[in-house]
């Protein structure tokens, strides 16, 4: 019994802490579509394979496209923290049409993807582009309804310390 009250501790300090995070994004004095945007680079990067290139491809595209880098950097960290990392792996080949234990049992060696083929790789390629644009469009629309939602308070609150 006190293992069951250990982990149910360490979930509940997990999903204390995502509210926390999620708290300081919407307090971050920055227009709302622009963190927004940022949380959706964020998670499209943090989704999709970029083989530990998102932290730079994410400062890259910040210089030319309008988003809160910090949002976006969050939002990539938290959208692969372990809980979701190897959710996102396995739906997206399920989207792209590959068995789910396929992808778990290449997983288990590090270069276990690259040895099925080209056309295994194509059909995840395209499953992990569907999978990482609709979680993108997700966390948009999230940050919208609740910068719709909180963000009045934010906002009169913010304009009197200019």
């Amino acid at each position: 019994m006190p293992l069951k009250m250990n982990y149910m501790k360490r979930v509940a300090r997990y999903f204390r802490k995502l509210q926390l995070d999620a708290k300081r994004l919407l307090r971050m004095r920055a227009e709302p579509r622009r963190v927004a945007a940022g949380v959706a680079v964020g998670v499209f990067i943090g989704v999709f394979p970029t083989f530990g290139t998102g932290i730079f491809l994410t400062l890259f595209l910040g210089r030319y496209w309008k988003f809160h880098i910090p949002a976006a950097l969050l939002a990539g960290t938290l959208s692969i923290a372990p809980p979701l990392g190897t959710g996102w792996i396995v739906l997206s080949a399920y989207v792209g049409g590959i068995r789910p234990e396929v992808i778990l049992d290449a997983m288990k060696q590090w270069n276990g993807l690259f040895h099925l083929g080209a056309q295994f790789l194509g059909m995840y390629f395209w499953g992990c582009l569907l999978v990482s644009t609709g979680a993108a469009i997700a966390g948009y629309l999230l940050v919208m309804l609740s910068a719709s939602l909180f963000g009045a308070k934010r906002g009169a609150s913010s304009q009197g310390h200019k």
